[in-house]
């Protein structure tokens, strides 16, 4: 008699298993068949989205400014946060025109120039690409006083002339500039830092791109 309860119970607890088994499957099934919802935009992604001209497109990792190129028809459009509004978002400004109306782009640390390319010159300055070498601290260190490898900065920024009478001088920062831009205390990036390094690379990007349509005739 006892046998026969064991019995039982192994089976109860095999067909338990299988069902349970079974249930799991069908949910799992049920979940992969079930639309994920898709990413929502930011601001500045649909802007660009909705932009009429298209083309080769870049958006930097703060999402404060990005850029549209257009090689086919030598056009350009410029996306870039100028100051929040009272819900803390991000203002854009805009700027379109064609690869002529850009005149000059200027690599600017602390008010320094670090390099300057102007239409129908060569690429002045030191080549932003050596920024993480040492170069920039070199750069500011002669300009300080200071002899330190690692120094500290404030604001790291893209200056743009283009052919406007109303805003001739467009600039992108992409390292602080909030102290005097939206009014935030200012805060100093260590050269060794995560921001100080994510900065360099997009305004080596930036500067390269903005180097190559000068030189197109």
């Amino acid at each position: 008699m006892l046998l026969v309860i064991i019995a039982i119970i192994v089976v109860v607890a095999i067909l338990a298993n299988f069902f349970l088994a079974l249930i799991a499957k069908f949910s799992i099934d049920e979940d992969e068949n079930v639309e994920q919802p898709e990413k929502s935009l930011s601001k500045i992604e649909k802007m660009v989205e909705d932009s009429e001209i298209g083309g080769t497109t870049h958006i930097s990792k703060d999402e404060y400014s990005a850029y549209i190129i257009d090689e086919e028809n030598k056009n350009i459009k410029l996306f870039y946060s100028d100051g929040f509004d009272s819900n803390n978002n991000p203002i854009y400004k805009t700027f379109e025109g064609s690869f002529n109306d850009i005149v000059e782009v200027e690599v600017v640390v602390d008010e320094h120039s670090i390099s300057k390319t102007s239409r129908g010159s060569q690429i002045g300055g030191m080549a932003v690409g050596g920024l993480l070498l040492g170069g920039l601290g070199a750069i500011i260190g002669g300009l300080s006083g200071s002899r330190k490898k690692v120094i500290k900065i404030q604001r790291m920024s893209l200056k743009l002339v283009v052919n406007s009478y109303k805003n001739p001088i467009i600039r992108i920062d992409f390292l602080g500039g909030n102290a005097d831009k939206y009014n935030y205390p200012s805060k100093t990036f260590k050269t060794d830092s995560k921001d100080y390094k994510q900065a360099v690379t997009e305004v080596e990007r930036w500067h390269s791109v903005f180097s190559v349509i000068l030189s197109n005739k």
